[in-house]
């Protein structure tokens, strides 16, 4: 069997200011210092140039080596604070860099579900599943 082959659709401006709005209104960001509180005060402005930019990246294949830079914290989980063991890393990616990878991503899962690449059992990385649904089958199959 043969896979379709993927075909990347161009970014639209709706889709753009779709993805900022819906993203959480936080202030925390990566080594850029840009908060996507920013980018949601601007988006209206800052869309048109944005799409032209995730575009040119998506056709070119190329993605900005300075978005690929995530800022590492340590998260203190419990137990001894002095304890290095007691802290989990997590990685704040620049904000541009989420929007480029959220809209790759909808191409993507778009692409695996209409294609039908996913297998039924799979709930992780697609829409509408959950822990649950994976739950689920794990019962049935017992």
């Amino acid at each position: 069997m043969s896979l379709p082959k993927f075909r990347c659709q161009p970014v639209t401006r709706d889709e753009v200011l779709k993805i900022i709005k819906g993203f959480k209104n936080k202030i925390s960001c990566g080594y850029d210092q840009i908060p996507i509180s920013l980018i949601k005060s601007v988006a209206v402005e800052i869309a048109d140039p944005l799409v032209h930019v995730v575009n040119s990246s998506f056709i070119s294949g190329y993605f900005p080596d300075q978005l690929k830079i995530s800022k590492v914290i340590p998260i203190f989980k419990k137990g001894d604070a002095t304890n290095k063991e007691n802290y989990r890393p997590i990685s704040i990616q620049p904000s541009f860099s989420k929007i480029f990878e959220k809209c790759m991503y909808n191409r993507l899962s778009t692409f695996l579900e209409e294609n039908n690449i996913f297998e039924d059992e799979q709930p992780g990385f697609r829409q509408g599943e959950s822990v649950v649904t994976a739950a689920t089958c794990f019962m049935k199959m017992l």
